[in-house]
């Protein structure tokens, strides 16, 4: 009997990896084999596959037509969105992932918490039997069991760490404000209100590079670290990096680096809320904060700092370990956070997602999605019948040729190899194993003998249990 084959389709590798890895262990030890998809070599290496369920990063414009090829293909479709609290509340969120239509083609919608649960159900009660609450697998390392795992960062001394959030004014994937304001647009934003967020997150994102370079000064036996929002350009950054104690960092995880460090410095990031479950204070910048960029729950788990003076003031302390006026406050407003839009972080969302994941293949229907020809009369469906003729090495060379450096790095900034995925798995197992715990066996699925090997890329990874 042929294995149950699942993908797990991984947006941006810096942020959800090691929460989608947690999730391949867990289908691993239920005898599943998984595959680890970069998202730009999904639309061939998922056909290729023949999966019987892929876990999508998201359902949006960008990738409709995209899901209703896997759809008629006979492949189950689930979503994991990577950005499961946007917007400014629950309701906004429902709406924002609902107003897309074709939900009918959703087997399983995992949602963080409650709060987005009830909200989409409202708006979607046809498909309420395949909406759960699962929780988001990369907070499961904020949970006290499974912080082992994460990576202490020993090399930096004492450090002050300062997340930023501005992709919109500082892309590292697209082109620049306009390809961002398109993008708000495309997933319900009003253009009046994309505009003032964009004229507000550059003001404010100048400001920041201000604020950095004052305070570097007057905490000069102090390290500050950097760590751009994933999807920002680090270059725009550079002239702190000439400041001997500012350093610039855009590897491991958000978590890893809050984990080991003083406190967090940060804008409307929801970061903040990591660093809330881990136990760590946040300061946020308030005198910089606008209406248009004001995100709610970081800031309700943050000390607000009301001018440059007043923050340095909130550092001296935190430094010294005194306790900052208005704590309890903060730790009331994380729990009920966390309780309604985190499904309790009690450490095992990956478990529920595996779980979930095999409930809706168990559940698969007989009758296979058919689409409208019209919906494959595209750039997406062009380019993968040209891969699968060509193979994957003859098309990238070309790819390569015609696209531009930026576009080649965008992609490059998006893979990952085995040797990671192998490291983080090693340190799960160590973490979780019991005597009835199964090794895996990690490898690129380029190396198996698919019916459209050709077509395959060298980028998605599988993860097996490993019978040696």
């Amino acid at each position: 009997m042929e294995k149950t084959r699942v993908c797990l389709i991984v947006d941006n590798p810096l942020r959800d990896l090691d929460g989608l890895i947690l999730v391949s262990w867990h289908l691993s030890q239920m005898d599943v084999d998984v595959y680890l998809v970069p998202m730009y070599v999904q639309a061939t290496d998922v056909i290729a596959i023949k999966p019987d369920l892929v876990l999508l990063n998201y359902l949006r414009p960008n990738n409709l037509n995209l899901a209703r090829k896997y759809k008629s293909n006979g492949i189950n479709i689930g979503v994991l969105d990577t950005e499961g609290t946007a917007g400014k509340d629950s309701d906004e969120f429902a709406q924002l992932t609902s107003s897309l239509g074709n939900l009918d083609l959703i087997d399983l919608y995992c949602f963080w918490g409650g709060d987005q649960y009830k909200s989409f159900v409202k708006l979607n009660k046809s498909i309420e039997s395949a909406l759960k609450v699962t929780g988001c697998p990369r907070y499961d390392f904020c949970n006290e069991k499974l912080q082992p795992i994460l990576s202490k960062i020993s090399n930096m001394g004492e450090f002050v760490l300062i997340n930023t959030n501005f992709p919109v004014v500082n892309p590292r994937f697209s082109r620049g404000s306009d390809n961002e304001k398109e993008a708000m647009l495309k997933v319900g934003f009003e253009s009046d209100f994309a505009d003032q967020y964009i004229k507000d997150a550059r003001i404010a994102f100048t400001s920041i590079i201000e604020v950095v370079e004052n305070i570097s000064n007057k905490f000069q036996n102090l390290n500050f670290v950097l760590r751009p929002h994933p999807f920002e350009n680090i270059e725009a950054y550079a002239q702190l990096a000439h400041i001997s104690n500012v350093f610039l960092k855009q590897e491991k995880t958000s978590i890893e680096w809050i984990n080991s460090a003083k406190c967090l410095i940060h804008l409307n990031c929801s970061t903040a809320v990591e660093a809330s479950m881990l136990g760590k204070h946040s300061i946020s910048p308030e005198w910089l904060n606008t209406p248009a960029l004001n995100v709610p729950n970081p800031n309700l788990v943050s000390f607000h700092a009301k001018n440059e003076e007043n923050l340095v003031e909130m550092l001296d302390l935190l430094i010294k370990g005194v306790r900052l006026k208005g704590h309890q406050k903060i730790k009331e407003s994380k729990d009920e956070i966390v309780k309604s839009l985190y499904a309790n972080n009690d450490g095992h969302s990956a478990k529920r997602v595996a779980e979930e994941v095999i409930k809706s293949i168990n559940n698969k229907k007989t009758i296979t999605y058919k689409a409208s020809n019209i919906f494959y009369i595209n750039r997406a469906e062009v380019v993968f019948y040209l891969r699968q003729l060509l193979g994957y090495k003859i098309f990238s060379f070309i790819r390569n040729i015609l696209k531009g450096k930026e576009e080649i790095a965008k992609q490059e900034g998006k893979y990952f190899s085995t040797n990671y995925v192998k490291n983080k798995l090693s340190k799960i197992q160590l973490c979780l194993a019991n005597k009835d715990n199964r090794s895996v066996k990690v490898e690129y699925a380029s190396q198996l003998n698919f019916d459209k090997n050709r077509s395959l890329s060298n980028k998605s990874i599988k993860i097996i249990y490993n019978k040696e």
